[in-house]
Order: C-alpha cells, then structure tokens, then sequence
C-alpha cells in the first residue's frame, strides 16, 4: 500500500475524525512515528 506525504496536522484531523481526542492522546506524549502509524492504520480501515 502507497501512503502519501501528509503533515503531522492533517494526520490529526484524520484522527479526530475516527473520535480520538487529541488532547487526551497527546498526554501519552506520541512520537510522530507513532501519530503516523495510527493515522495509517485509521485510513486502512475507512
């Protein structure tokens, strides 16, 4: 699967989209590899 080049701010809005709030996650302090991987997973699954 090819992923294109989106900003750590547009991977936000994908994942907030799906009902995951941001503030809350960012308490876990998420690498932006991580963000990265969650944002890849959500869109594998829309």
């Amino acid at each position: 699967m090819i992923f294109e080049e989106v900003s750590v701010e547009e991977m936000w809005k994908v994942i907030e989209s799906f009902g995951i709030d941001r503030k809350i996650l960012e308490r876990t302090n998420p690498s932006n590899q991580k963000i990265k991987d969650l944002y890849q997973l959500i869109k594998s699954k829309k």
